[in-house]
């Protein structure tokens, strides 16, 4: 009773004052709803009038797209709404199969998985077991990856470095990047255990610093493209 309404009042000053810091520091953020189809003109509520939306990533404009609807309408009519679960309890339809084979093809891999965003595929990416780069050998009883890429930035004329992996000597793990955060551009024959370590620019996307902070890896952060600090770092996870 009365100690338990003590306690909530308590933990509301603290997220009060909380939010007052966030208000304070300028880093608060507001809904804006829109009130009509997404496209580059758009109607927000509060707003008199449209307006232009440079912010989203509808860049083709295929959300409104009418052959797009259509499609969405046939899909809703023969596969209802939603997945109804996780993917691997009972949520992977013939719908998800068929689209990833099409990915795969189109980029002549073996086969794609679908995220439900760019962000998620970043996160995800650290938590990954086993991922080998489509396309390399794989040979012996623990598959290990071949590494076909340079090793060294001045090898990649053209390429912005912002991420890097570290395997641990003798683990026969291979360096891996990725460029601009979102492409694995590496073959790894096993992706951060608590053997490795991850070297990441300060500036690197949100999606990659949640990533890398859920995985079991040494973690590193270096000045924003400070090829010295880049080296210190390297050195003292040696």
């Amino acid at each position: 009773g009365r100690r338990a309404q003590s306690a909530l009042a308590q933990l509301r000053g603290i997220l009060e004052g909380e939010l007052e810091g966030i208000r304070g520091a300028g880093t608060w953020k507001s809904e804006r709803v829109i009130t009509s189809r997404q496209g580059p003109h758009i109607r927000v509520d509060g707003v008199s009038g449209g307006i232009l939306n440079f912010c989203a990533n509808n860049y083709l404009g295929l959300s409104s797209h009418p052959e797009v609807i259509q499609a969405g309408l046939q899909a809703l009519e023969q596969f209802g709404a939603g997945l109804s679960s996780v993917r691997f309890i009972c949520g992977t339809q013939s719908i998800h199969k068929n689209l990833e084979a099409k990915i795969a093809r189109f980029h002549q891999r073996e086969d794609a998985i679908l995220y439900p965003s760019c962000f998620d595929a970043n996160a995800g990416l650290f938590e990954s077991r086993a991922l080998v780069q489509p396309g390399t050998e794989t040979r012996g009883p623990q598959r290990e990856a071949q590494n076909t890429l340079p090793l060294y930035p001045e090898e990649r004329p053209g390429w912005q470095y912002s991420f890097l992996i570290c395997g641990s000597p003798g683990q026969g793990r291979i360096p891996g990047w990725l460029n601009d955060g979102s492409t694995l551009t590496a073959s790894l024959q096993a992706l951060l255990t608590p053997e490795d370590a991850v070297l990441s620019d300060e500036l690197n996307h949100a999606s990659i610093i949640d990533g890398i902070r859920l995985c079991k890896a040494h973690k590193y952060r270096y000045r924003h493209l400070d090829m010295a600090d880049l080296e210190a770092k390297l050195q003292e996870a040696q």
